[in-house]
């Protein structure tokens, strides 16, 4: 996938990691051949995130090559494993604002790192699994546990709905 954030290095970078992101960037897929090299043009690698999937290699599909930019703010996986203890932590609290956070971080959770984790193939896992067990069996503990949050808040919020139309679910 292809996430374009202008303004994230630079003279001219947004402070404290907030990043304007263009959520309209089609996602570029090029296939090369095995043992192809590839240049970016311009100032693609500044502003992009990328990464090299190698399905038929030896390593047996594990990323050789990827630049990733890390956000100022600490953007790693202890931070956000941190992030989910806290919020995690903090359930009793109410209200849209705090649902937002959850949601943000639920997404940032999933997205980010679990899925960026696994898309890269079992071999990548076997290879791996060893360091990223314990931070990818945290990151999936605190996923499950704001995803039930999430359907606590969504019941929260439908029946309070149907009560206020008059709607019962007899």
């Amino acid at each position: 996938a292809l996430r374009v954030a202008h303004n994230s290095e630079g003279p001219v970078a947004s402070s404290r990691g907030e990043i304007d992101v263009v959520a309209e960037t089609p996602v570029i897929s090029a296939s090369l051949p095995s043992g192809a090299a590839y240049y970016m043009l311009d100032d693609f690698n500044h502003h992009h995130q990328h990464a090299v999937l190698a399905p038929d290699s030896p390593t047996g599909g594990v990323r050789f090559s990827s630049t990733h930019r890390l956000l100022r703010l600490g953007h790693n996986v202890n931070f956000v494993i941190e992030r989910c203890r806290t919020t995690c932590a903090a359930f009793h609290k109410k209200g849209p604002k705090v649902w937002r956070s959850e949601q943000l971080l639920l997404t940032d959770t999933e997205s980010e790192w679990i899925r960026q984790f696994y898309i890269q193939g079992a071999g990548h896992k076997a290879n791996l699994w060893t360091y990223w067990r314990e931070p990818m069996c945290t990151l999936l503990k605190y996923w499950s546990q704001l995803e039930t949050r999430t359907k606590q808040v969504v019941d929260l919020l439908r029946l309070a709905a149907e009560e206020r139309c008059g709607v019962g679910s007899a």
